[in-house]
């Protein structure tokens, strides 16, 4: 007897300014089965074939990128009925990162996700502009920044694959 169960598929959709938020895209679907992975540039239109859906971006002067912010809104409807996830990379914790999250994605999400975490982020000094080089030098140098100290590199991390792994384990 022959059992034609069909395998759950999901589908990861995220924005990546410098590559953080990709790695953690990646990162999740290494340890999910049959996943799909796409910038949100090339979405599909019709979401409605998958099971579960993960959505991640990146925090940027306080904001996610527009078109995340364009997906959820165009796709809402569907979204709010299936099984997601939502994570955002920041370089904030606590309190301040979880408010990010909460303001990056649409109420009617944020209330049904199955998962929704802030990760961390990096902060890799040689891919970043000159503007947001500035920036990063200007905001680390404060002694109010929750931001972690550049290394010799200029880089910073607080990435967390524990949430990371954590994240999966929920939505499984």
């Amino acid at each position: 007897m022959s059992t034609n169960k069909r395998e759950l598929k999901t589908l990861i959709v995220y924005e990546s300014k410098y590559g953080c938020t990709e790695k953690c895209a990646q990162l999740i679907q290494e340890k999910i089965k049959n996943t799909e992975i796409v910038n949100v540039k090339n979405a599909p239109e019709d979401i409605g074939f998958y099971d579960t859906i993960i959505i991640g971006g990146s925090i940027y002067m306080g904001k996610i990128q527009r078109q995340i912010k364009a997906f959820c809104r165009r796709h809402v409807k569907v979204l709010a009925k299936k099984r997601m996830g939502l994570f955002i990379c920041c370089m904030f914790t606590g309190e301040k990162a979880k408010q990010q999250l909460i303001n990056s994605f649409p109420k009617e999400l944020t209330e049904v996700a199955i998962a929704k975490d802030c990760f961390g982020g990096e902060i890799s000094y040689n891919k970043m502009k000159l503007l947001d080089r500035i920036i990063i030098k200007l905001v680390t140098k404060s002694p109010e920044s929750e931001i972690p100290k550049l290394d010799k590199q200029n880089n910073a991390s607080n990435l967390s694959i524990e949430k990371i792994d954590y994240f999966v384990s929920t939505l499984l």
